[in-house]
C-alpha cells in the first residue's frame, strides 16, 4: 500500500521489502532445522557454522590491518565510485587516533555491517559455550577470541552488547560476584596484553586505545540517542507519519534505484535509525506493525525461555541458556536499531532470525497449550 501511495516504484519497493522477507526466509530455515534435527543438534550446527565464519571474517580483518590502509585488500572496486575506501572507519577516541589503526570491513563493504555481524556470531558462541559447562580455561579461550575480534571492529554497540552478555553468562555460571569480577579482570587483562604485543604502532598503547574506545560507547549513549532519535523525530513525524514515502524509499541499498538515505533527507540530527526509517517509509500504521512483529518475536522467545524447564544434554549442557542467548541477541539488535539501521541490514537480521527460528521455537506441546490459552 505504501508503494502504491508513495513512490510507486516496484523495484525500489522490492529493496524495502527485502529487508523483511530475507530474514523471514532464514527464520523458516531455522525452524526447519529445529523440527528435523532437534534443539540440541540445531544448536551444534549453528555454533560450528558461526565459528567457521567468525574465523574467516577475523582472518581477513586482521590481514587488512597488517597490510595497511593503502593496500588493495582495503580498496573497494572502482565500479562502486568514490575513492575506493568508503567502508573503512577511523579508530578514534575523542581527539585521539592513530593513522595506521582503522576499522576494517573484512568481507563486507562497510565496517558497520562487520561490527553487527561479528556481534551476532560472537554472542551466540558465548551463550553456547557457557551452556556446555566447559572448564574455565576452555571458556576463556573462546571468550578472548570473540573479544579480540569485537574490539578490532571498533563497533561500540557490539562491544557493549557483548560485554553485558558476558556479565549475564558469568553471573549464571559462577553465582559469586567476586568470581565474576575476577573472570572479567583476567579476560580483559589477557586481551590488553595480546593487543599490545601483536600490534605495535609508534610506541602507542594500542590496548589502552581499544579499551578506551569500548568505554566511550557508554559515555556517548545519550549523545547518540539525541542525535539519531530525539533530534530528527519531530521532522520525520510531521513529514511522513500520515503520508509515508513508500517502502524502500530510504532503505539500505536503495540509492542505485532512486532512493536516498534518510539522513540525507532529514535536516535535524543524523536520522540513522531503523524505527524512524520505517516511520518515513511506511507511516504510523507501518511502524506499529513492525513494532508488533519484532517485539512479538522477542516476547515469543522470552516466553519459550520462561516456560521451559532446565534441559540438560549429557548431564551437563544447559540448553535453556541458549534460549536466553537467542532472546538477548534480538533484544540488543532492536535497541541498536535506534542508532543504526540494523533492521534494514538483511545480513545481520538473517543471522539473528536463523537463531530465533532454530533456538527460540517452542516445543510443539507447549505451543499447543499457548494457542489454547
Amino acid at each position: 500500500m505504501t508503494i502504491i501511495l508513495g513512490h510507486q516504484d516496484l523495484v525500489l519497493g522490492a529493496i524495502g521489502i527485502r529487508s523483511l522477507l530475507v530474514p523471514c526466509a532464514f527464520f523458516i530455515i531455522g525452524i526447519t532445522l529445529r523440527r528435523n534435527l532437534g534443539l540440541h543438534e540445531a544448536a551444534i550446527i549453528i555454533n560450528k557454522t558461526f565459528t567457521f565464519w567468525l574465523i574467516i571474517i577475523g582472518i581477513v580483518m586482521i590481514a587488512q590491518l597488517l597490510v595497511g590502509r593503502e593496500h588493495w585488500l582495503n580498496a573497494l572496486p572502482d565500479t562502486l565510485g568514490g575513492d575506493g575506501r568508503e567502508g573503512i572507519g577511523d579508530y578514534t577516541v575523542g581527539e585521539v587516533s592513530v593513522y595506521l589503526i582503522f576499522r576494517p570491513v573484512s568481507i563486507f563493504l562497510h565496517t558497520g555491517k562487520l561490527g553487527s555481524v561479528v556481534f551476532v556470531l560472537a554472542t551466540f558462541r558465548l551463550f553456547y559455550a557457557f551452556s556446555k559447562g566447559l572448564a574455565s580455561a576452555q571458556l576463556m579461550r573462546s571468550v578472548i577470541l570473540d573479544i579480540m575480534l569485537i574490539l578490532v571492529t571498533g563497533q561500540r554497540a557490539a562491544i557493549i552488547g557483548y560485554f553485558i552478555a558476558l556479565i549475564i553468562c558469568l553471573v549464571l555460571y559462577t553465582k559469586t560476584p567476586l568470581k565474576v569480577l575476577s573472570y572479567i579482570f583476567a579476560i580483559f587483562s589477557v586481551c590488553y596484553i595480546l593487543l599490545n604485543s601483536y600490534i605495535d604502532v609508534d610506541n602507542t598503547n594500542i590496548g589502552m586505545l581499544f579499551l578506551m574506545r569500548a568505554a566511550s560507547g557508554l559515555s556517548d549513549i545519550s549523545t547518540r540517542g539525541t542525535d539519531n532519535l530525539i533530534a530528527p523525530a519531530n521532522y520525520v513525524w510531521d513529514a511522513y507519519a500520515l503520508t509515508p514515502a513508500g517502502a524502500g524509499a530510504f532503505s539500505l541499498g536503495a540509492e542505485s534505484f532512486g532512493g536516498k538515505p534518510l539522513y540525507d533527507v532529514v535536516p535535524n540530527g543524523t536520522a540513522e535509525n531503523s524505527w524512524l526509517r520505517l516511520l518515513a517509509e511506511e507511516g504510523f500504521v507501518g511502524l506499529i506493525g513492525n513494532i508488533l512483529f519484532w517485539g512479538g518475536l522477542f516476547i515469543y522467545i522470552i516466553f519459550s525461555y520462561v516456560t521451559r524447564e532446565k534441559l540438560y544434554i549429557d548431564g551437563k549442557q544447559n540448553i535453556k541458556l541458549i534460549l536466553l542467548g537467542a532472546a538477548y541477541i534480538i533484544g540488543i539488535l532492536l535497541l541498536w536499531a535506534n542508532t543504526h539501521d540494523i533492521l534494514g541490514n538483511s545480513t545481520v537480521m538473517s543471522l539473528c532470525m536463523l537463531v530465533a527460528g532454530a533456538i527460540g521455537s517452542l516445543e510443539e506441546s507447549v505451543l499447543v497449550e499457548f494457542n489454547e490459552c
